[in-house]
């Protein structure tokens, strides 16, 4: 099959190339797409200083990715990476489940099976941003099995959420909790949403959930998620659990609506133990 190559020009930001690709991918083969990646990095590391998935549904299910060159790189790497994930997917093409044709609406989906460039940014990184960006995503390869449903993607995203803000001092958790609820909801008017899907839940069950997270031994922690809280561990000491949320809602591409289920949530096993 031919490939069109679409002339692009990368972001430059502090003396860096930036590469930010969207590659629209049913979510039945987000694994073997994140397979491809790491083998493109990994065969050009001395090309690309680092490389950053996430994973999205906005607008079609899709892996945005983003590489980035060292320092006054002048060579332009566009067509290169366009030309292997286009090939990529013309030859294990996906069949999403989707039905939502592109152009037809304001919403609309981009065509399944399709490269998008510059429809995300992300201009600032440290090495411990790099670090965590990928332990995170080690732990939703292991953990989703390869399922990327969003029910999937839910129950890991509480895990890590939560996990996260354990590690930090317990006088303050439930305030920063409730710091970042009032920041995200607030240009939204979504309290019945939300209290309508709370009311879906077995509340007892999520706060006993909840409280085994809270009481895990190290010992029970796959090796993904040592690594992961290690570095966490790490990441807060340089950033607050503010940063640390967001970057873990941007990697699983978690929306607004489901990020205030899981912390309404989490606030409200906060208060059952407040009332103990």
């Amino acid at each position: 099959m031919t490939i069109n190559i679409i002339e692009h020009t990368p972001y430059i930001w502090n003396k860096k190339k930036w590469y930010f690709l969207s590659i629209f991918y049913a979510k039945e083969k987000w694994r073997k797409l994140t397979d491809e990646i790491i083998c493109f990095y990994n065969k050009r590391q001395s090309l690309f200083e680092a490389y950053i998935i996430t994973f999205s549904r906005i607008k079609g299910e899709q892996i945005r990715v983003t590489f980035v060159t060292s320092e006054n790189d002048n060579y332009n790497y566009s067509n290169e990476i366009q030309s292997y994930f286009q090939s990529c997917i013309n030859i294990n093409p996906s069949i999403s489940k989707v039905s939502f044709p592109y152009g037809s609406a304001i919403w609309c989906n981009y065509p399944n099976n399709s490269l998008a460039w510059d429809k995300f940014k992300l201009t600032y990184y440290s090495i411990q941003d790099v670090h965590l960006y990928k332990k995170t995503l080690d732990v939703i390869l292991n953990s989703t099995n390869n399922n990327f449903l969003e029910d999937n993607f839910f129950s890991v995203g509480m895990y890590l959420i939560t996990k996260g803000l354990f590690c930090i001092d317990k006088k303050i958790q439930k305030k920063i909790l409730l710091h970042i609820i009032n920041a995200i909801s607030k240009d939204f008017k979504l309290d019945s949403w939300v209290k309508d899907q709370i009311n879906k839940f077995d509340i007892l069950k999520v706060c006993d959930t909840i409280e085994s997270y809270n009481n895990e031994y190290e010992s029970e922690y796959s090796k993904e998620m040592l690594n992961w809280l290690n570095e966490v561990k790490i990441f807060l000491k340089i950033h607050d659990y503010k940063s640390l949320y967001f970057l873990i809602i941007r990697v699983m591409g978690l929306t607004i609506l489901r990020q205030l289920i899981i912390l309404t949530l989490l606030n409200k096993w906060f208060d059952t133990k407040l009332e103990k």
